[in-house]
């Protein structure tokens, strides 16, 4: 149902209120200013509580889908939601639309299923066409993570891997349209880290994850979000086990697509790092490279300052000074450690 399908007069609308002496007046559409303004009144009502105590009514959450729809980055009526949800969720949205129409018993009138109560019920066919919509709005990426599961019932499994499911095809939907897009990657390392209990994990192995990662650098090497992510995938989610097995053989298919690229040596000295690349192969690697990648070089700089050759050192500062004179400040600290 529509937010107009449901009897408001019980509340005065508070329109926008600008001022008089503003300089210059936002138009906004008749059908937000109507809505805002009961918004407005929906708040006002719930009087010292503030938006936490608002009324959690189906008709709350129609008038929150409405402003979203016509506000995506509207952060009031985001929250609004959510706290309608709670109680009102299970009666407002269409069963075919939940997360697991079928997890719950039909007893949902007032919420008074059990199991309903630890849940966010919320219309993820229209959550996901918002995604799709405005995939760079960092506020529909919060929303979904104040909708993960924290049921601790035998229902858990099912439910946080269906959860799952869906984040990632949501995720993988708009990283397909802006394989950069910032907040669905923090959004998919949110995912691993904050929502991954051990039961979710081994449903989905770091392996997938680490070929999509291959999958999304053989289309751009320069990705440097992807690089992260993946370190990130090695580093703290258990990764380093493949890793160890096939990460010399990746970089060295990739470093030569673009040898002055700065994301691949910064991965790559993260891995020595991780002890996934030995010092033995850190030193072949970037040598191989060291005449045609100013990063490579770097590297081998660093490694001869780490292991006391400071002639060597010296000689790849001397190059550097001459081929990166912009960072000529860093090169004379370099210096002074030789001293």
């Amino acid at each position: 149902m529509l937010y107009t399908d449901y009897d408001w007069t019980d509340l005065i609308p508070v329109p926008q209120d600008d001022g008089h002496d503003a300089l210059v007046r936002i138009y906004y559409t008749d059908e937000y200013n109507q809505a805002s303004s009961l918004l407005r009144a929906v708040i006002c009502a719930a009087g010292p509580a503030g938006i936490d105590g608002i009324e959690q009514t189906e008709r709350v959450v129609a008038l929150t889908r409405t402003l979203v729809e016509l506000n995506p980055g509207h952060v009031t009526a985001w929250h609004c939601r959510l706290v309608a949800l709670h109680k009102a969720g299970a009666n407002a949205i269409p069963k075919n639309t939940w997360l697991l129409p079928g997890l719950f018993s039909g007893q949902t009138r007032n919420n008074t299923d059990e199991e309903a109560g630890s849940v966010l019920i919320e219309d993820y066919t229209w959550l996901d066409a918002i995604t799709r919509r405005t995939a760079k709005n960092f506020q529909i990426w919060h929303y979904r993570q104040c909708l993960v599961p924290t049921n601790s019932t035998s229902f858990f499994p099912e439910l946080a891997t269906a959860y799952h499911t869906r984040e990632r095809a949501a995720i993988k939907e708009a990283l397909a349209v802006d394989a950069k897009n910032y907040h669905a990657w923090a959004h998919f390392s949110w995912l691993l880290c904050a929502a991954a209990p051990e039961n979710v994990g081994a449903m989905f192995p770091v392996t997938d994850d680490l070929n999509y990662t291959r999958e999304l650098l053989e289309k751009d090497v320069f990705n440097n979000s992807v690089w992260a992510f993946r370190y990130f995938l090695i580093a703290s989610c258990g990764g380093i086990h493949d890793a160890l097995a096939t990460e010399l053989d990746f970089v060295t298919t990739m470093l030569p697509r673009a040898p002055q690229n700065e994301s691949v040596w910064n991965y790559v000295e993260g891995l020595a790092k991780l002890n996934v690349l030995t010092q033995e192969q850190l030193q072949e690697l970037a040598g191989s490279y060291c005449t045609k990648c100013t990063y490579a070089r770097e590297l081998l700089m660093e490694l001869d300052l780490c292991e006391q050759r400071y002639p060597q050192a010296q000689a790849n500062m001397t190059v550097l000074e001459k081929l990166v004179p912009v960072r000529k400040g860093y090169w004379g600290y370099k210096c002074s450690l030789l001293r």
